[in-house]
C-alpha cells in the first residue's frame, strides 16, 4: 500500500467483530473516567459503540453524537441528555463568535439575519 492511498477499514458490521475484546477493554476503562453529570462528544465508530454500552447505566450524562447508533444505545437511560450533531452550518469569520453574533445584531447566530 501506498502511504499516499486512504486506509480501507472495511464495512462497519465486520470492523464491529474484529478484536472485540481489545474494544471492550478500552470502552470499560474509559468508562471509569466519567462521573455522573459528566459531558461528553462521543464520535462514530465501532469501539466508542462499545463504549455507549458501558455508559448505558451511568447515571445522568450529557451526551453529544454524531452516530445514530450511538443515541440509540444510550437512548435506554432516560436520565441522559443526548444531542445528535446537526448538519451544516454557514461559515462565519474566523473572529466573530455564535454568541457575539446572535445577541449583538439580534441574528439566529446561523450567519444569516433572521
Amino acid at each position: 500500500m501506498l502511504a499516499s492511498e486512504p486506509l480501507q477499514e472495511g464495512p462497519f458490521a465486520s470492523r464491529l467483530s474484529r478484536n472485540v475484546g481489545a474494544k471492550s477493554k478500552i470502552a470499560h476503562l474509559a468508562a471509569q473516567l466519567l462521573k455522573p453529570r459528566d459531558s461528553l462528544f462521543i464520535d462514530t465508530g465501532t469501539t466508542t459503540l462499545h463504549l455507549a454500552d458501558q455508559l448505558v447505566d451511568l447515571p445522568g450524562l450529557v451526551i453529544i453524537t454524531n452516530s445514530l447508533k450511538i443515541a440509540a444505545r444510550l437512548g435506554g437511560n432516560p436520565e441522559h441528555q443526548i444531542f445528535l450533531a446537526g448538519g451544516p452550518t454557514a461559515a462565519m469569520p474566523a473572529n466573530a463568535s455564535a454568541t457575539s453574533r446572535s445577541t449583538r445584531s439580534g441574528g439566529s447566530g446561523r450567519g444569516t439575519p433572521s
